[in-house]
């Protein structure tokens, strides 16, 4: 995660991009999810839901203390999004 102040006043997520050209290797940074220092300050510690309103994409975040890291909610196996789960819903867990 990387604070871009010059560019905006957000947190970035990035991952860098590797592009092959007939005598040389590009390689460019996409941004892949930008939260403002309000989106930062409201996620709880631990793992958070989030979804990225501008391409509708959904991540995973973990915060811990002032730390951030993303990636991306998608199930390789099946395509899928993983979910809350049921025994979270309410903090109890059933057995």
């Amino acid at each position: 995660m990387s604070n871009r102040s010059g560019k905006s006043n957000c947190n970035s997520f990035e991952i860098p991009r590797s592009q092959e050209t007939m005598d040389s290797l590009k390689q460019t940074t996409e941004i892949l999810l930008c939260l403002s220092p309000v989106e930062v300050d409201s996620l709880k510690e631990g793992i958070n839901f989030f979804r990225n309103k501008s391409t509708g994409k959904d991540y995973i975040l973990y915060k811990n203390k002032k730390h951030l890291k993303a990636c991306k909610n998608l199930c390789k196996h099946q395509g899928g999004l993983f979910i809350k789960d049921i025994e979270d819903l309410d903090g109890r867990v059933w057995s």
